[in-house]
């Protein structure tokens, strides 16, 4: 759980982003006690560092390929701020880590991501990494039942998934709560911001190109 600080300032940090206009980098100090560098299997094909990405900035968030709401909404929101940045996008990088390493293989989360965008990239990996991790950015995360349901439905409204889709009552996942939370990472891997999907797409664009500029 957030300690109240840092609760009050990513609510701060938020509220700065949430109505657009200049931002300054100086109004994005860096968030304490949340983040930091790790390691994870990628839908590169190879193993994955944040700090691989030290040329760019990123835009971190956490979920996985059967949600049935919040991602979709979550990813929607990324890539109409990639298209937002232009020529800008180049240097930023969006950074998905699955929540449900049991059934999210690579080439599951490359199909189910290019349907947002093909550069997004997606990151995996055992459970006991990925709750050290998520406790790094503090997400909570959980099954919502011990209940296994079937994808077919979901994959008929992912073209990239349209093949995968047919009679197969056997592929099934679990359903996840999770925090929504998406972090904006400076090239030197420090957390300086956090927002959702209710952040005007413009402001996250204007924190973008304000770090950009330091």
């Amino acid at each position: 759980m957030k300690s109240k600080p840092l609760k009050a300032t990513a609510l701060l940090l938020a509220a700065t982003l949430a109505v657009p206009g200049l931002v300054f980098a100086s109004e994005l100090p860096v968030l304490r006690g949340v983040g930091g560098d790790f390691r994870m299997n990628s839908t590169l094909g190879h193993e994955t560092s944040l700090s691989e990405f030290s040329d760019k900035l990123v835009l971190l968030t956490f979920g996985y390929t059967n949600c049935p709401d919040v991602c979709p909404v979550t990813l929607g929101f990324l890539n109409k701020v990639m298209s937002e940045l232009g020529a800008q996008a180049g240097r930023t990088q969006v950074l998905f880590v699955s929540l449900d390493p049991e059934y999210d293989t690579p080439e599951k989360l490359k199909n189910y991501l290019a349907f947002f965008n093909r550069d997004f990239i997606g990151l995996m990996a055992r459970r006991e990494v990925l709750d050290d991790v998520a406790r790094q950015y503090n997400i909570r995360y959980g099954k919502l039942s011990s209940l296994q349901v079937s994808t077919r439905f979901r994959k008929l409204k992912i073209p990239n998934q349209a093949q995968q889709a047919q009679p197969d009552e056997a592929d099934t996942s679990a359903l996840y709560y999770h925090s929504t939370v998406i972090y904006l990472i400076d090239s030197q891997g420090r957390v300086r911001s956090s927002f959702d999907t209710t952040t005007a797409v413009a402001g996250v664009v204007d924190g973008v190109r304000a770090l950009l500029g330091e």
